[in-house]
């Protein structure tokens, strides 16, 4: 088992992953309705959306600070 830490963008993205792959291979059902309610998935292209922004969050966070540069900050008194 990893001792890595997973920040809650990761776990998301791996969430996303997977609901990707369970459309692809189960054909996936995009809205029913039982009785007045109704149940509504997130389409592939919003999943897709949401995933690529997932990567480029986590991407830019392991690159570290802003911009994948480190960003410095001082202090002093006036």
């Amino acid at each position: 088992m990893s001792d890595e830490v997973k920040s809650s963008d990761e776990i998301e993205l791996e969430a996303i992953e997977k609901a990707i792959a369970k459309m692809l291979t189960n054909g996936g059902v995009a809205e029913y309705q039982i009785k007045s309610r109704k149940m509504r998935y997130h389409s592939l292209d919003e999943l897709y959306r949401q995933r690529d922004r997932l990567r480029l969050r986590i991407a830019r966070r392991k690159r570290g600070g802003v911009g994948g540069q480190n960003i410095g900050i001082s202090f002093c008194e006036f």
